[in-house]
């Protein structure tokens, strides 16, 4: 398809363990920047994104952490983009670099200022907001606005993350905020208060296909849309289901 850009994504939350190895001097840095490159030039990318889950801590357990992790990152990103800018004059075009950053407590993992002078864009990741492994009561989990009520637990949103990434000095235009495209599905759910903010049994993730086969349009859910927050669920009564749908979007 004409336009259309493809960038090869490393990391993610399985697979940042050694991230902070591979950012700790300038040789490591230059070896996997080196690596990158000639995996992008190989197969035909555009580009390259980073998704270091997470500089400095709160990633996967096991992942080695260090608190230099934070001016280590800035200085790979910009490794990354004097790699990719060499390669893209010889290539004769401009190769991109992005990162994906979480949506709360990421923002004092990284320089987020002196980083956004490296990128193309960043995809902040909104969602996992109220997970069943994040939080006691039942939640929605990529609100899009916060709810102005009082609440159990902390509240956020799309809208708080993106104002606090733009207040820490990272460009408007190069935000990409993402969107779930699956939803948390709660069990034993407490049948009170149409299921938000209620206590739960068990959790997890659901994709998005399987929300449209057996949850839309089954009789035995209601679908309720919070008023502040903008996104829907669904209840039964004992199953909570927090989704985004073609509304929300």
């Amino acid at each position: 398809r004409p336009g259309l850009k493809t960038l090869i994504s490393v990391g993610g939350w399985t697979w940042s363990g050694r991230f902070s190895d591979v950012a700790l001097t300038q040789a490591s840095r230059a070896a996997f920047a080196d690596s990158v490159v000639a995996f992008v030039v190989r197969y035909g990318f555009d580009g390259a994104d980073i998704d270091w889950e997470f500089p400095t801590g709160g990633g996967m357990a096991g992942n080695v952490e260090r608190a230099q992790d934070k001016t280590n990152f800035t200085l790979l990103m910009a490794t990354l983009r004097q790699k990719l800018d060499a390669q893209g004059v010889l290539d004769g075009r401009h190769y991109l670099l992005s990162f994906a950053g979480g949506a709360q407590s990421f923002y004092t993992n990284i320089e987020l200022d002196k980083v956004s002078a490296y990128v193309d864009f960043a995809t902040i990741m909104t969602y996992d907001m109220h997970g069943p492994s994040t939080s006691s009561v039942k939640d929605l989990n990529a609100p899009l606005y916060t709810p102005k009520e009082s609440t159990p637990q902390y509240q956020w949103s799309c809208d708080a993350a993106v104002a606090l990434w733009t207040g820490r000095g990272f460009p408007k235009a190069k935000i990409l905020m993402g969107i779930p495209f699956y939803g948390i599905k709660f069990n034993g759910v407490k049948n009170a208060g149409r299921g938000l903010y209620q206590t739960f049994a068990s959790g997890a993730s659901i994709p998005y296909d399987k929300i449209v086969s057996s949850y839309l349009g089954n009789p035995a859910y209601t679908r309720y849309e919070h008023p502040d927050a903008l996104v829907p669920w669904l209840f039964n009564g004992s199953t909570f289901l927090s989704y985004d749908d073609a509304a929300s979007i």
